[in-house]
């Protein structure tokens, strides 16, 4: 979600505080260290931590000294459901590591596992409840023992909610 602004070319540049409401109705919490990038007069802020399927309003304020005073409100933003996703690990092929990427649309129980061609499971990376949201894990091609696994293609394999996705992977020494 992105929230623009702009200020006239005269003003001095404040400092602003980005707030946020979940639903139409919720209170307004601060987002510390809002991120806002600035291309001369105008100002973005993106947020990347929000959940689908949610009603989102944001306020921005800009700091006058001490006082903190209203600059605007924006109207309630719906966002879409976000469906669990795996994307393709990067780099692809890779050595000696590469990371995984994935998606859950909400809190959940999950399975991130690598299997070899012959469909063995070679290293479990997680097995625990995580977040949802964007979650990064890194594989250092090796198996559960430690132990530096051979050249070939490798899946992996993420189960959550439910569902399973999976993804090859190319490990190239």
């Amino acid at each position: 979600i992105e929230v623009s602004w702009s200020l006239d070319g005269n003003s001095d540049i404040p400092d602003f505080a980005v707030s946020r409401s979940e639903g139409a109705g919720g209170s307004f919490l601060e987002i510390p260290g809002a991120p806002i990038i600035r291309d001369q007069m105008k100002f973005t802020f993106s947020d990347r931590d929000f959940g689908g399927g949610e009603s989102y309003r944001y306020r921005v304020e800009y700091m006058d000294g001490t006082d903190r005073r209203f600059l605007f409100e924006t109207e309630a933003v719906q966002t879409p459901m976000v469906p669990l996703s795996l994307a393709q690990n990067r780099p692809n092929p890779f050595n000696p590591s590469t990371t995984i990427i994935f998606y859950l649309p909400e809190p959940a129980r999950v399975a991130l596992e690598i299997f070899d061609v012959n469909g063995r499971c070679v290293r479990v990376l997680r097995d625990c409840a995580m977040q949802r949201g964007e979650q990064s894990v890194e594989w250092d091609g090796r198996d559960g023992r430690g132990n530096p696994l051979s050249s070939g293609v490798y899946f992996c394999r993420l189960t959550a909610g439910g569902e399973k996705i999976s993804k090859k992977m190319v490990l190239l020494k």
